[in-house]
This record gives structure tokens, sequence and C-alpha cells, in this order.
């Protein structure tokens, strides 16, 4: 009996630990994709003509 239990026992901290990492790779993605898309919107107005003229600073 203690070995089918054992078993179940860690099947179930396995699946645990996926939904654990399921949620960090859900956080990561979040925050990429939430800064690209900040990035997006400001890089185009601030950061590309300093870059492309290289000025030292942004148009404002």
């Amino acid at each position: 009996m203690s070995i089918p239990l054992s078993i179940w026992r860690a099947q179930l901290l396995s699946a645990r630990n996926a939904a654990r990492q399921d949620v960090r790779i859900q956080v990561a993605v979040g925050i990429s994709l939430s800064a690209s898309i900040v990035l997006g919107l400001w890089g185009p107005y601030n950061c590309v003509p300093s870059l492309l003229t290289g000025n030292s600073q942004a148009r404002s």
C-alpha cells in the first residue's frame, strides 16, 4: 500500500511544481509583452531619432 501512495504523492508534487513553473512562465511572458508594447509605443517618438541622427538628446 505504501508504494502506490508514494507514487501518487510524487506525481502530485510533480504536478504542483509544473503548475508553479507555468505561472512563472506566464508572468515572464506578460512582463516581456508589456515592456515590448510600451517600448514600441514610446520608442519611435523618443529613441529612434536620437539613435539615427547621433544626437545625445531625444526629440520632445
